[in-house]
């Protein structure tokens, strides 16, 4: 899977801001954004380089593995919209507190 641009990485910093400042009409926007192969879902492979190239951390397979189970409530392997949106939706709460 391709890295991020410089681009890229800026509009990330852009759009996180932009959430977690109270913005949650952007979050569909960021799911489509971090959905590298644009199928509607966010997998395995699409979460590690996020944790890699955009947060600039190094995390095992097993990681990522349970991240995904941790946040997949349909359980189907992978993160949806939906799933993407409750994560982002408590994480804009527990800031405003």
């Amino acid at each position: 899977m391709e890295r991020y641009t410089p681009e890229e990485r800026e509009f990330y910093r852009e759009i996180v801001s932009s959430i977690e400042g109270g913005d949650p009409s952007r979050i569909k926007e960021f799911f489509d954004f971090l959905d590298r192969n644009h199928n509607g879902i966010i997998e395995a492979a699409e979460l590690k380089i996020i944790y890699e190239d955009l947060l600039c951390e190094k995390v095992s397979d097993e990681y990522i593995e349970e991240n995904v189970k941790e946040l997949d409530r349909n359980k189907n392997g992978v993160i949806d919209y939906f799933e993407f949106r409750l994560l982002m939706e408590e994480k804009t709460k527990r800031r405003s507190y």
